[in-house]
């Protein structure tokens, strides 16, 4: 028995996220049969973290248990071959048995892009979120290190009734403007649904408020879903990297 693990890329604007659903295409779904359909056999697909509709990603890793002798270099091309051009297989290694994609996960990235501009971006649409009104990059950055370390993010999960554990560590958050897209970078151990996307979005409900980061510290602390923002649109959202 092997135990392969793949490391993918694609992009969300097509799919309802990445986890199988009944009544939606999903990059699960498709990427499973295609690796069934090479393989000639039925597998368990383990996938490093859930993306929601629309999002996107940079780097994603999958596990699954194989009898197939298939090389690692072969399973990569013939993959790309019949997979869509929006998913692509970037390299494939065998691991130990006890490995799996999500729960050897030490570390998760995303980023949030946000095209700052007065126009739209017609190329890159659905790939970036266009914000046309004016942000303080530095105070953003500012802002965001107030999320930095443990927490109970209680308040940035969408759907805080569907679970009793909201701690989570984050490693690093940095904001950055190159050109006219600002980058949201942040690190930690685990994230809760939606908590990307919350933690944007509050971030520029605070800066456009001239909030500072002892009021935002506040607001983490109140564990209150009623006071922290909306989740910004998924567009935006990218799971950049992932670290075992």
């Amino acid at each position: 028995m092997r135990n392969l693990l793949l490391k993918i890329s694609y992009n969300g604007r097509n799919y309802h996220g990445y986890q199988i659903q009944k009544n939606a295409i999903t990059v699960q779904e498709v990427l499973q049969q295609r690796i069934e359909k090479l393989l000639k056999h039925k597998i368990e697909l383990k996938g490093c973290s859930r993306t929601d509709t629309g999002v996107h990603a940079n780097e994603y890793f999958v596990s699954f248990k194989t009898e197939n002798k298939i090389p690692c270099n072969k399973l990569v091309l013939g993959l790309n071959a019949i997979l869509p051009v929006d998913i692509a297989v970037k390299y494939c290694e065998e691991k130990p048995l006890s490995f799996h994609a999500r729960y050897s996960v030490k570390s998760k990235e995303y980023i949030y892009k946000l095209l700052n501009n007065k126009y739209p971006d017609a190329i890159n649409n659905g790939l970036i979120y266009w914000y046309k009104w004016p942000l303080n990059v530095t105070n953003l950055n500012n802002l965001a290190q107030s999320f930095v370390g443990t927490h109970n993010f209680k308040g940035f999960c969408a759907e805080p009734n569907r679970r009793t554990d909201f701690t989570r560590t984050i490693f690093y958050f940095d904001v950055f403007k190159i050109d006219d897209i600002i980058y949201f970078r942040v690190s930690g151990n685990g994230f809760l649904y939606k908590m990307v996307r919350i933690m944007v979005g509050t971030l520029i409900e605070y800066s456009k408020k001239n909030k500072t980061r002892k009021e935002l510290v506040q607001l983490i602390e109140s564990r209150k879903r009623s006071l922290t923002a909306k989740p910004m649109p998924p567009e935006g959202l990218y799971l950049n990297k992932v670290v075992y």
